[in-house]
C-alpha cells in the first residue's frame, strides 16, 4: 500500500472563504485544487509500504507519539513551488514550529532505521492546496498568490499523528486513515 505520515489540518470558516476567493481569482487557470477536507502536513512520505511496516509504525505511534503533548501551529501565507516562471504547486505555509519539527524527526528516525532513505531535501512543512497543470497563465498565478499571501493566517491545534493510506485515482489521490495516535493532553 502507498502511505505517508502526516498531521491533518482543519480549515476554519474564515480561511475556507479566503481559499474560495483564491480559487475564484484563478478559475481560468488549469489548477487541480485539493479538497479542503483532506488538507494535511506530510511528516514523511513512505510510498510503497508493507503490511508489516505499517503495523510497526502503528506500534511506534502507540509507544512514542502518544507521549508527545498537544501543541499549536500557525498556518501563515500562500506560496508556490517550482521556478518563478514555472510554478507547479500552490501551498499554505507554516510558521516555524519546534514541536512539529520534533515529531517529524522522531518519525524520520524511526522509518530510516527501518530502511527508508532520509529525504535529502529536508523537512519543508507546507500544506499543498493546488497543483498547476500544463502551461498557461503562470504570471497570473504568481500575482494572485502574492496578493493572497499575507491574508492567510489560522492557528491549528495538533492533537493527532496519522498514518495515511494514499490511493491514486483518475480524479486525484484519496487519503484514508490506516492508523492514528492522539497526542498527550496535559
Amino acid at each position: 500500500m502507498r502511505t505517508f505520515v502526516g498531521v491533518k489540518i482543519p480549515v476554519d470558516a474564515e480561511q475556507q472563504l479566503l481559499l474560495a476567493q483564491l480559487q475564484q481569482e484563478l478559475k481560468f487557470e488549469n489548477i487541480k485544487w485539493v479538497d479542503l477536507s483532506t488538507l494535511h502536513v506530510t511528516l514523511f512520505f513512505l510510498g510503497d509500504t508493507s503490511d508489516e511496516l505499517a503495523k510497526d509504525i502503528c506500534k511506534f505511534f502507540t509507544d512514542c507519539i502518544s507521549q508527545i503533548p498537544v501543541f499549536n501551529i500557525s498556518v501563515n501565507g500562500v506560496g508556490t513551488f517550482g521556478s518563478k516562471g514555472n510554478p507547479r504547486v500552490i501551498w499554505l505555509g507554516l510558521k516555524p514550529s519546534d514541536d512539529l519539527n520534533d515529531i517529524q524527526q522522531m518519525v524520520e528516525q524511526f522509518v530510516v532505521a527501518k530502511g527508508y532513505p532520509v529525504d535529502e531535501r529536508g523537512f519543508n512543512p507546507h500544506i499543498t492546496i493546488g497543483r498547476i497543470k500544463g502551461e498557461g497563465g503562470r504570471k497570473q498565478v504568481l500575482n494572485v498568490v502574492s496578493e493572497f499571501g499575507h491574508l492567510v493566517h489560522q492557528d491549528v491545534v495538533v492533537d493527532e499523528v496519522i498514518l495515511y493510506k494514499s490511493e491514486l485515482t483518475p480524479t486525484g489521490a484519496t487519503y484514508t486513515k490506516h492508523c492514528s495516535q492522539k497526542l498527550f493532553v496535559e
